[in-house]
């Protein structure tokens, strides 16, 4: 599925999920406040825009300075060096709030921060009273029936760590067949990363990997103590220069709907529309969802591959 462009400056590189929470958090101000416009900072609770009132032609810094964060927040500077430093215990919703309004973030940015702040008081999941002992990640039968029985749309389910728990044939088609690689490998973003097709599969290779990082950074930051999540995050920064370079970028993003342009070897270039619904009854998988204008010439390409696939 397609996710958009992180816009985050580069900073140095944390590991969400295996180091300090704290950490993180700071990292995550500093490349934020680094990409944050000074003409477009948000008074906290106002929902407009505020300048303040120099001249960005003037500046020697890129994006807002501390102390311009701290006056658009409410806050003290010392305060808000110290949270850049990772030197804060709990922060309330209405500092949390408005360092979020200052730095101009996305919901699934506020959700990151807010995961950040709890979670080194949330158990791990393996820790949680009444959670059975880890095991593979599965989908229910009932949901892998759902995903077969879409005939004329590309349809996959993914879950811990962007693994990847079931895929129709179109799916298999255009992405990756789960069924081809070990089970170690059957995960989205490990292919995006590794594996050469997906980089002339995807025409946008570079904002689809971008998301992945930024995908695995929420997951990361939402299921501390995760086993999986950072295992596919360690396995793709000793393996991957460009994930390590994306990675470093401090971006936090949660795909929901999105447009994916394809490069097919058998059928040429077309473009999928994606909507990720969440299973019910699990709080990680997504059941991605691909379609096409009826009548388009995308339409006809999807058409066209689903023949070949019959005939196969």
């Amino acid at each position: 599925m397609d996710t958009r462009n992180s816009s985050a400056t580069t900073d140095t590189a944390g590991t969400t999920g295996t180091t300090d929470a704290r950490e993180d958090f700071g990292r995550f101000l500093r490349a934020a406040r680094a990409r944050t416009s000074p003409a477009t900072g948000t008074g906290a609770g106002t929902g407009t825009g505020t300048s303040t009132g120099t001249d960005p032609r003037q500046r020697r810094v890129k994006g807002l300075r501390r102390e311009e964060v701290a006056q658009l927040a409410g806050v003290s500077f010392d305060y808000y060096a110290r949270l850049e430093q990772g030197r804060i215990g709990q922060v309330s919703d209405a500092v949390l709030t408005g360092v979020a309004n200052a730095l101009a973030l996305d919901e699934a940015e506020r959700r990151y921060l807010r995961d950040l702040m709890e979670g080194p008081r949330r158990p791990s999941p393996a820790s949680r009273p009444g959670t059975p002992p880890p095991r593979g990640e599965r989908v229910r039968p009932t949901v892998r029936r759902l995903v077969d029985s879409f005939a004329d749309v590309p349809v996959m389910v993914t879950g811990r760590g962007m693994d990847v728990l079931a895929a129709n044939a179109l799916a298999a088609a255009i992405f990756f067949d789960p069924a081809s690689v070990p089970a170690a490998e059957r995960n989205l973003a490990v292919w995006v990363f590794l594996a050469p097709e997906a980089r002339e599969r995807y025409v946008e290779w570079e904002r689809i990997a971008q998301g992945m990082a930024d995908g695995l950074r929420m997951q990361a930051a939402g299921r501390p103590g995760d086993a999986r999540v950072a295992e596919v995050i360690a396995t793709l920064r000793e393996r991957s220069a460009d994930f390590r370079r994306m990675w470093a970028k401090q971006g936090a993003f949660e795909c929901t709907f999105a447009s994916t342009a394809i490069r097919h070897p058998a059928v040429g270039e077309f473009r999928l529309d994606c909507e990720a619904f969440p299973v019910p009854g699990d709080p990680v998988q997504r059941m991605n969802v691909h379609s096409t204008p009826a009548g388009s010439p995308a339409a006809a390409k999807l058409a066209e591959l689903k023949g070949l696939l019959v005939r196969s």
